[in-house]
């Protein structure tokens, strides 16, 4: 099968992938990249496959405003060309509400095996969280693959503020993250990481 990408090309854009501060007020992602970004994000790994997360792209100038405060006034929430909330499934929606049970008949699962796994886990609700990360290391690495520039936002008051101020049901979902879309308007900072044989180690 032909690569699709050669690896020079990937590995470029990931060592140029940066946390973008300072994003262009005036440039846009199309409408095109945009749901290539979220097709990524919809087509994400996670366990058990149940896809735990949903995506709210707020395109609401006001509602941006909004959260601006809330998510310690960093200008990339009212200036970046995009604005994606994560938001993470919570238990009372994984097994009150029967997510798990529909997805499960959806795709012919095992419901028990499913319930038994996720049952177990000591913290739900953190766990359908951390799930979303996954989605986030895909809609950045996907973004910067096309010359888009993204910053992961992690900083905000609570995230049932968050959700409160989108009027997101807090029963059903929770605020994971945010990340912002657009193209910089700055400098690319260099890349600082540790050496290959001091984060690898092969057993």
């Amino acid at each position: 099968m032909k690569n699709l990408c050669t690896k020079d090309q990937i590995l470029k854009s990931h060592q140029e992938r940066f946390a973008c501060k300072v994003f262009d007020k005036n440039k846009k992602i199309s409408k095109e990249d945009l749901e290539f970004i979220l097709e990524i994000a919809r087509l994400s790994p996670s366990a058990m496959g149940i896809e735990p997360w949903k995506f709210l792209v707020i395109k609401d100038t006001n509602l941006r405003q909004k959260l601006k405060p809330i998510c310690w006034d960093q200008d990339q929430i009212t200036d970046a060309s995009e604005l994606i909330v994560i938001l993470s499934r919570t238990k009372y929606s994984l097994f009150e509400k029967g997510y798990i049970k529909d997805i499960c008949t959806q795709r012919k699962r095992d419901l028990d095996r499913c319930n038994n796994y996720i049952k177990n886990l000591p913290n739900i609700n953190e766990w359908t969280k951390k799930q979303c990360y996954i989605v986030l290391a895909n809609i950045m690495s996907s973004a910067k693959m096309i010359g888009i520039d993204s910053c992961a936002i992690e900083g905000f008051d609570s995230s049932y503020e968050v959700a409160k101020t989108l009027g997101v049901d807090t029963d059903i979902f929770d605020v994971a993250l945010l990340v912002a879309l657009g193209y910089r308007d700055m400098s690319i900072t260099p890349k600082s990481r540790l050496d290959f044989d001091k984060v690898v180690e092969f057993l």
